[in-house]
């Protein structure tokens, strides 16, 4: 009964462990694509893809928000600016 009782302890915590898990390759693909869109002085496009990226993890990088935070000013986007750093 005991050993039954740790192995069900056991599984519930190891589904609680991967049910947390965060998928961040699509987050660093589209970071990607972002970063290669400012390599070509397409910075409108850049801002665009920078929000798309932080909608899809709940957690964004710090470097990230500051990278667009930078980006909106190149644009003249004071307001997006004023958005990401106060994240």
């Amino acid at each position: 009964m005991k050993r039954n009782l740790m192995l069900l302890i056991f599984l519930i915590h190891l589904l609680n462990v991967y049910s947390q898990e965060v998928d961040y390759r699509n987050y660093y693909k589209t970071i990607n694509r972002a970063e290669l869109k400012i390599v070509d002085s397409l910075y409108n496009d850049a801002l665009t893809i920078y929000d798309s990226a932080f909608s899809i993890v709940a957690k964004p990088f710090g470097k990230d928000f500051h990278n667009a935070a930078l980006l909106a000013i190149i644009v003249g986007n004071d307001d997006k600016c004023d958005t990401r750093l106060s994240r």
